[in-house]
């Protein structure tokens, strides 16, 4: 059984990619983006989310809770082979750069505890997406700002430090993919995929 997670900051390509390696291996494709939790939340956009969490710091706080708590959540349902899009291990910069200055470091620990346990338990392969600095495409939901998205990526190295030093990917198979091309991008997944089994 493989589970399969993509995890980088917005705009990297990880649902197109998500998409592909779903179609190609024939199995799920798992949605794990926080914008299933928006509708309820009453908000329409990354950086709606990002004000409101400024705004009220206790609702930022409590939606990067929910959205770890989704994920975890859907991820003890499966039993199957799947690929998310994103992982627990995503929640750690947007809490770190939304709402870490709101709790005490105890906190925060604990946030990245969770998470990090959550990657470990879940995942048999991870494929990183770092930020190449393109340009964002404009959904009207994210930031396309790229000074943003590279400090968002910085936060993502530090997390992927963490979870290392912290021994979650000890059991886990690991790839981190540079290029923006998509043809080079299947290439290396499937070099990756069936070096350790499909």
């Amino acid at each position: 059984m493989n589970k399969i997670g993509i995890c980088g900051p917005s705009g990297t390509g990880k649902s197109t990619l998500a998409k592909w390696i779903s179609e190609y291996y024939n199995i799920v494709n798992l949605d794990l983006s926080s914008k299933n939790l928006w509708p309820e939340l009453g908000v329409t956009s990354h950086k709606e989310v990002i004000t409101k969490s400024h705004v009220d710091p206790d609702w930022g706080v409590q939606f990067q809770g929910d959205v770890l708590a989704m994920r975890s959540m859907l991820l003890d349902r499966t039993s199957y082979s799947f690929v998310s899009d994103r992982t627990p291990l995503d929640s750690i910069p947007y809490m770190m750069l939304q709402s870490s200055m709101y709790i005490d470091s105890s906190s925060m620990q604990n946030f990245m505890n969770n998470a990090v346990i959550q990657l470990a338990k879940q995942y048999t392969h991870l494929i990183i997406l770092p930020y190449q600095g393109n340009k964002i495409e404009d959904d009207k939901n994210r930031v396309t700002n790229i000074h943003y998205q590279f400090m968002v990526d910085r936060e993502f190295s530090q997390a992927f430090k963490f979870a290392e030093e912290t021994g979650a990917l000890n059991k886990m198979k690991t790839l981190i993919i540079t290029t923006r091309d998509m043809e080079q991008k299947q290439k290396e997944v499937k070099e990756f995929i069936n070096l350790f089994g499909a």
